[in-house]
């Protein structure tokens, strides 16, 4: 669901980590670009941090996750 009643960003992005690992198994997971085996953040694939359809979020490590909001 992309319920975007959240208060702040912190409880928005609380309830998307709860999302993500509802439906990926928090043992089996690996960063979605690079495919390594880390503790993964989960990202806004469309930028908007309200926005928790589990279509939009995305395991990344933290080294892939920071590349993805400021590049290389």
């Amino acid at each position: 669901t992309g319920a975007r009643n959240h208060r702040n960003k912190s409880e928005s992005r609380s309830h998307a980590r709860e999302i993500f690992y509802e439906i990926h198994d928090e043992d089996e997971v690996r960063c979605a670009d690079c495919r390594e085996d880390a503790r993964l953040e989960v990202h806004h694939a469309d930028g908007d941090p309200y926005n928790n359809d589990w279509k939009n979020l995305v395991g990344l490590c933290r080294e892939c996750h920071q590349k993805r909001h400021y590049g290389d």
